[in-house]
């Protein structure tokens, strides 16, 4: 049976037992790809999920900001061994200014992964009332943790910051510029227009009540990005074949080994398994909606899935590690 065979199946028994509402599936092997839509995109079960619906991809958005971190090293425009101290003049602490672009990207900066004054008025959209001030508030009586790996949302609302600084656009005009454009992601946003709004699933919780798009604000940049089923593929697609992009060089740079540890092998945003060959792994959650990213470059393989429901996908990676890897261990 072949890799989208045996993730379709498993992925529309949990659509079927309704654990997941509405899920698009993405595979591609053997050099062709293959697209399954299983469910709706609304509790009322009016509208079927299509490949033109879009999904907040959570946590998935911070590959693409490593890969545009890749870009910006290479162009020597910003090195990934700029300390944010260098950019950000209002960062007070000497420890934390002293924390470099690929610490965060690898999660070993030693920033926790939450600010230690987050404290949301509505718990089901936690970071829409987090301003600016209270970023840089809450930076300023921070502690650093050991430089290991520690998955960190507020590293990377800071690199947002970073880019901002640095740029001084927005992050989504940044990554149209800079990827979604140049890798033909057509669908793929942070900031929702009545248009967009119209193509976007209703986010639910593992209950299956609705659940509003999330207002990230300065967290953007850990989780902004709205995306579609063939963008999404086309992003990990750029990882299986490099040279096809306009960018190799970035995409190489953004998927080699910059941290390992016994807890974590990664590359710049990406988490890489412990198989072989080498695998890319992320996954992205909202509380209304779930990503995966799965591709092995060298097995010219990848599996995309996203939901519109905030209940991981079981043991849907699993067919992909078993048509993959050759031996356990690095």
């Amino acid at each position: 049976m072949s890799l989208f065979d045996s993730a379709l199946s498993n992925l529309r028994g949990q659509v079927d037992a309704t654990r997941h509402l509405g899920a698009v599936l993405g595979v591609f092997e053997k050099g062709s790809e293959n697209i399954a839509e299983l469910g709706f995109a609304d509790k009322l079960k009016t509208i079927p999920i299509t490949q033109n619906h879009l999904f907040e991809i959570g946590s998935v958005t911070k590959p693409l900001i490593g890969l545009l971190f890749a870009k910006l090293h290479l162009s020597g425009e910003l090195s990934l061994y700029t300390r944010i101290g260098d950019i950000l003049a209002d960062v007070r602490s000497d420890d934390i200014a002293r924390i470099t672009i690929r610490e965060i990207l690898t999660h070993t900066s030693g920033l926790p992964r939450l600010p230690i004054n987050l404290n949301p008025s509505n718990r089901l959209d936690p970071y829409a009332d987090y301003t600016k001030s209270n970023l840089y508030e809450g930076l300023k009586g921070l502690s650093l943790g050991e430089k290991k790996y520690c998955y960190s949302n507020l590293g990377f609302s800071v690199l947002g910051e970073v880019l901002f600084a640095h740029r001084k656009q927005a992050l989504e005009s940044i990554l149209t510029d800079e990827i979604f454009n140049p890798l033909g992601m057509n669908d793929s946003f942070l900031s929702l227009s009545d248009k967009r709004m119209g193509n976007l699933c209703e986010g639910h919780l593992s209950d299956l009540s609705i659940l509003p798009p999330w207002n990230m604000g300065i967290f953007s940049a850990a989780g902004e990005v709205k995306s579609s089923i063939r963008d999404a593929l086309r992003f990990a697609r750029a990882y299986v074949y490099p040279e096809a992009t306009p960018f190799p060089e970035a995409i190489n740079l953004s998927m080699e080994v910059h941290h390992s540890e016994r807890e974590a092998t990664l590359a710049l945003a990406w988490n890489i398994g412990s198989v072989k060959p080498k695998m890319l792994a992320h996954e992205g959650g909202t509380y209304g909606f779930r990503s995966l990213v799965l591709i092995s470059p060298k097995r010219h393989k990848v599996l995309v899935a996203l939901s519109n429901t905030g209940l991981d996908f079981g043991d849907l990676p699993q067919f992909f590690l078993e048509s993959s890897q050759d031996v356990v261990g690095l």
